[in-house]
């Protein structure tokens, strides 16, 4: 296993750069760093928000410590 999250897996398999996530959802890329490093826990909201974008499931963004 990496030490990636999920959210920053599924970011790099889309594609995507932080900016290209904070310009089409509006989550800061700061914001998005520290999720991907498991510093501060996203609201489920958000979650889906990034889901969305993403094109996947919610739990394809949860790791599996995980507790909502």
């Amino acid at each position: 296993m990496t030490d990636d999250s999920k959210l920053k897996q599924v970011r790099k398999s889309k594609g995507f750069t932080l900016k290209d996530v904070e310009h089409s959802t509006g989550v800061n890329t700061g914001t998005l760093s520290r999720y991907e490093r498991g510093e501060q826990e996203p609201r489920v909201g958000r979650l889906r928000s990034l889901a969305n974008f993403y094109g996947v499931d919610l739990m394809d963004l949860l790791d599996e410590a995980t507790v909502l």
